[in-house]
């Protein structure tokens, strides 16, 4: 439910504090880790909620096929 807000916060310029906080642990993704699902080949970094199971689904080729 929350996937297309934390998205958006991912694009801001500065997040509200609460939202920051939760970014630098990553328990949600961070504007660092989701700036390279913008970049070429455009194939990583797709998990736009948390991020951290982007590992595993990279590991399996899924955003590729």
């Amino acid at each position: 439910m929350m996937t297309s807000q934390i998205h958006q916060w991912t694009h801001m310029r500065k997040a509200p504090c609460p939202v920051h906080r939760l970014q630098q642990p990553r328990l949600t993704l961070s504007p660092e880790a989701h700036e390279q699902h913008h970049r070429p080949p455009y194939v990583a970094n797709c998990c736009m909620t948390k991020g951290w199971c982007k590992r595993l689904l990279q590991s399996i080729g899924f955003f590729a096929a």
